[in-house]
C-alpha cells in the first residue's frame, strides 16, 4: 500500500463545489498527507512530506529516510517541524547523481504509515532561479457530511509561479495588531482540483491554518516562499480577503 505515497491521499474533497457530500464516519476528520513539489527535483534538491493529521502531541520526531538513486545509497539531510495543524519533514539530497531517487522508511510514522516515495532527479527538472515570486489567488469551498461530524474545506489558496515547496505566510488584521505566522505546505496533486499547485490558508476539514473568519474580514500579509532548490524569495501579495 505505502510502496508509492499518492502526493495526496485526501485533498479530492477540495473540489470546488457547493454540494454537500456524504461519508463513512470512520473516515471523519482522517487529516491529509502528502509529498511536495512534483515528482521531477534537480540534484541537490529537496522535497517536503506533510500531513495535517489531528495529533494532539507537541513532538514530532519521524525516522529519517532511507535514501537511494538508482538502488546506490546517497546522502540526505533530514528536518522535521511543525507550524499550525502540519507535521512536516523536510529532506534535502545531498548528491550530484541523477536518476530515481527512493525514500523508503524502516520504521513507520505513528498515525501515518510508511511514507515510501520516489522522485526523478535530473539536471533539466522544471523549476528557474528567481529573486521574487508572484501569487494568484482563488477560493476553495466543500463540506462533507459524516454520520457524526461535518468536515468544512472553505478558504483561499496561493498559487506561486516558482517550484515552492512551501510558504511562510505572516498575517494580521491591520497595522496595530499582533503578526502571527503559518508555515503552508504546497499542494501538488491535480485532482484537488485547484488550478496550480498551491498552498491551502483556511479550514481543512477538521483543522484550520487561519480561520475563514479572519480571512472573510481581510488581512495583511507578507508571504514567503521556500523553493525546491533551498533559496527563500518574497511573494509579491500583501492582502488576502476571502
Amino acid at each position: 500500500m505505502w510502496e508509492r505515497l499518492p502526493r495526496m491521499t485526501r485533498l479530492a474533497p477540495l473540489l470546488l463545489a457547493l454540494v454537500p457530500a456524504t461519508a463513512d464516519a470512520n473516515a471523519a476528520c482522517a487529516g491529509e498527507m502528502g509529498w511536495s513539489p512534483s515528482d521531477t527535483i534537480a540534484p541537490h534538491g529537496s522535497v517536503l512530506f506533510w500531513v495535517d493529521r489531528r495529533a494532539t502531541d507537541a513532538v514530532w520526531n519521524p525516522a529519517t529516510p532511507h535514501a537511494t538513486i538508482d538502488g546506490a545509497d546517497v546522502p540526505i539531510t533530514a528536518t522535521p517541524f511543525l507550524s499550525g495543524p502540519f507535521r512536516m519533514l523536510l529532506v534535502r539530497v545531498d548528491s550530484d547523481k541523477t536518476g530515481t531517487l527512493a525514500l523508503t522508511f524502516d520504521k513507520g510514522i505513528p498515525y501515518v504509515g510508511k511514507p515510501n516515495a520516489t522522485f526523478t532527479v535530473r539536471k533539466d527538472a522544471p523549476g528557474r532561479i528567481a529573486k521574487s515570486a508572484t501569487a494568484t489567488v482563488t477560493h476553495f469551498h466543500r463540506e462533507i457530511r459524516h454520520t457524526t461530524v461535518e468536515e468544512t474545506y472553505d478558504g483561499l489558496a496561493l498559487h506561486v509561479d516558482v517550484d515552492a515547496l512551501w510558504l511562510t505566510v505572516k498575517y494580521r488584521r491591520d497595522a496595530d495588531a499582533a503578526q502571527q505566522t503559518i508555515d503552508v505546505p504546497i499542494v501538488t496533486r491535480a485532482e484537488t482540483a485547484l488550478a496550480a499547485p498551491g498552498a491551502l490558508l483556511g479550514r481543512l476539514g477538521c483543522v484550520s491554518t487561519i480561520e475563514p473568519a479572519m480571512l472573510a474580514a481581510g488581512l495583511d500579509v507578507e508571504v514567503t516562499a521556500h523553493l525546491a532548490n533551498g533559496d527563500t524569495v518574497p511573494v509579491a501579495i500583501d492582502h488576502l480577503k476571502l
